[in-house]
């Protein structure tokens, strides 16, 4: 199991691109807020850490990705990466069926890359 930040770093040196500024990036969504976020990225990357603690369905589409949240099988090493435009959509239902509510609170862990 290769560890998150040293894959992440690993895939730059691979792709040539050099690294001018990096940083952890975290935001929550909660049922309440309609479980919506845009966010633009033009010309850096997102790495998502923590697919695993999403729900299932959750749905974040990018102009160079696109996942969605399948199930509880998903590794806790797992890490996506996305750019650009950045389209972060919460379920309308929990797995048991009910309804999202201000109490349903989900933290987004991304590592965030800015090339020279």
């Amino acid at each position: 199991m290769i560890e998150q930040l040293t894959y992440i770093h690993r895939q730059m040196k691979q792709r040539g691109i050099e690294v001018d500024y990096e940083s952890q990036y975290d935001f929550t969504l909660t049922g309440e807020e309609g479980g919506e976020r845009q966010l633009d990225f033009q010309n850096q990357f997102l790495f998502l850490l923590n697919k695993a603690a999403l729900p299932i369905g959750t749905s974040i589409i990018s102009d160079t990705n696109s996942v969605v949240v399948e199930g509880l099988n998903v590794s806790a090493d797992n890490v996506e990466e996305f750019s650009g435009r950045i389209n972060i959509n919460l379920p309308d239902k929990k797995a048991d069926g009910t309804d999202l509510t201000r109490d349903d609170v989900f933290n987004f862990l991304f590592y965030h890359i800015i090339p020279k």
